[in-house]
This record gives structure tokens, C-alpha cells and sequence, in this order.
């Protein structure tokens, strides 16, 4: 992006770079004039002027039932989308292709659908790094993830019905039960959270929500963990095996192996109701 001098003088508007959020809902608060857009709890909505005027990336589709809500409640303010601009992304889950293969060297087991990962048949986390050989240092607790979102949390709660999964404090609002500080575990592991997967994302939860409720109905041993910054998303699954989040266009991912003209790419796949 230029800085903001350049557009104001190329484009003749006064900029000024109000700042990120931790997952592309936070946007929907910020462009309707909350106060608090980044508060999982109140967000302080309900003015009528605002100073947050433009998001340029947003991952509507991930947000379907927040973005129905707020354009039902606050109608004069509810931020409006205005069309591509320019690309088009897609998100799923990638499981490095060195995980792939030997998962199906010792079981003839793909690891690229959801099946593969039920525990009912499988023991896919035995392929993967478990959630106690993280470090913790590099990830964010979950009190400052998506996990304490009464949004993300709720609609968990009434898809699955999991009560062991969540907390419900005394206004009644649903967050997640948070395991070891840092991670949250699937029924599927739950009860041995060694033979748990990490399911490794970034932002304040980029993709958890999803991700919570596919394991569980498909009873894969999930752990989640987020990243504490952007550079620790993107290194640390150098150095461990995770299921991960991610989306393409992006590079960040790309593995060179030899010489700059080979890329092993992660293999990718949708788990899809």
C-alpha cells in the first residue's frame, strides 16, 4: 500500500491509517462507527457518524450470519460491499506434503479429506506436531483470540451442542473453555490431548471459527493455536507440523526445494458441510 501522502495527493482524499484487526469481522464494527470494533463482548456500537470509511481486504464469506446481523440492526451504518477489487482469494485447510506422505507410507491413509481424520478409524495427530511440544511464547493466549467471541463461540455452541467445549458466564455470553492457556481441544482429543493435532492459524483467530465446528461433527483430533505475531505464523510451521490455515494468492508457504524453478506447495483441501 503507498503511504498515505500519496494518496492523498495522487487521489485528493486527507488518509490516515486507522489500523488492523485480528479477523476480518472487526472490520464490520470499525466501518459502522463502534468504538470498541475490536472488543469480543461490547463493541460499542450504535453512533451515528463514523471515521472508519474503507476496508480493502475482508473475507465476507466466512462472516455470513454477523454480516446478516449487522445490516439488520444498524441499517444507516452497516457497511456496504462495493465489489472485487481485483482478486479473488480462497481459504482451507493445508497440511504440509511431507506429513502427506508419510501418512500414507505407513497407513495408504491421503490426509487430503475429511475422513482420514476421524478418530473413530484413525490416529492422524501420531502424523502431526502435538499441542505440548509447542511453544507457548510464540502464541497468543486464548483470551485474546477469537475463542472468547460470544459470535464465533455461540453459533459453535448451537451447531454442535458440545457444553464441555465452551463457558457460559452469568449475561449469558458463550466463550470458548481454553485448555493449558493457549489452545483449545476438540472432543475428539479432549480427553488426551496428546493424541491432538495442531491446527496452527493467525490474527486473533483467522478461519477458528469453521474449523471448530468441522472437527468436532467430524470428530477430528484438533488442537487450535494462534499465532502471537504475523512473523511467528509464518515461520514457525518451518519448523513443526501442523494443519494449518491459509489462503491463496500468498507466498508465504511456498516451499523452494533445491532450486528457485521447483516449489513444493502444501497440499490444501476444503472441508465442506
Amino acid at each position: 500500500m503507498l503511504p498515505s501522502k500519496w494518496h492523498q495527493e495522487m487521489l485528493g482524499y486527507n488518509t490516515e491509517l486507522k489500523g488492523t484487526g485480528g479477523i476480518a469481522m472487526d472490520a464490520f464494527y470499525a466501518l459502522m462507527g463502534c468504538t470498541n470494533p475490536l472488543g469480543n463482548a461490547d463493541r460499542g456500537c450504535g453512533r451515528s457518524v463514523t471515521y472508519v470509511h474503507i476496508n480493502v481486504e475482508a473475507w465476507q464469506e466466512g462472516y455470513v450470519d454477523e454480516w446478516a446481523q449487522v445490516q439488520a440492526q444498524y441499517p444507516k451504518v452497516a457497511p456496504k460491499n462495493l465489489g472485487n477489487g481485483g482478486y479473488s482469494g480462497t481459504t482451507a485447510m493445508y497440511v504440509p506434503l511431507a506429513v502427506q506422505q508419510k501418512a500414507y507410507q505407513a497407513e495408504g491413509i491421503s490426509l487430503d479429506f475429511y475422513r482420514d481424520y476421524n478418530m473413530s478409524w484413525r490416529t492422524p495427530g501420531s502424523y502431526f506436531t502435538p499441542p505440548g511440544d509447542m511453544n507457548v511464547s510464540k502464541l497468543l493466549p486464548c483470551a485474546d483470540t477469537a475463542l472468547m467471541s460470544n459470535a464465533v463461540m455461540g453459533n459453535y455452541f448451537d451447531l454442535t451442542g458440545d457444553a464441555e467445549g465452551v463457558v457460559v458466564d452469568s449475561e449469558g455470553l458463550v466463550v470458548a473453555k481454553c485448555f493449558a492457556d493457549h489452545f483449545w481441544y476438540a472432543p475428539a482429543c479432549r480427553a488426551d490431548p496428546g493424541t491432538c493435532l495442531t491446527w496452527f492459524t493467525g490474527g486473533t483467530g483467522w478461519g477458528i471459527g469453521e474449523t471448530l465446528i468441522k472437527a468436532t461433527i467430524y470428530n477430528m483430533p484438533v488442537a487450535t493455536a494462534v499465532a502471537s505475531t504475523f512473523q511467528a505464523y509464518a515461520n514457525l510451521p518451518t519448523d513443526f507440523n501442523f494443519m494449518l490455515y491459509w489462503w491463496v494468492p500468498d507466498p508465504t508457504f511456498l516451499r523452494p526445494v533445491k532450486c528457485c524453478l521447483k516449489i513444493t506447495l502444501l497440499l490444501g483441501f476444503h472441508l465442506a458441510f
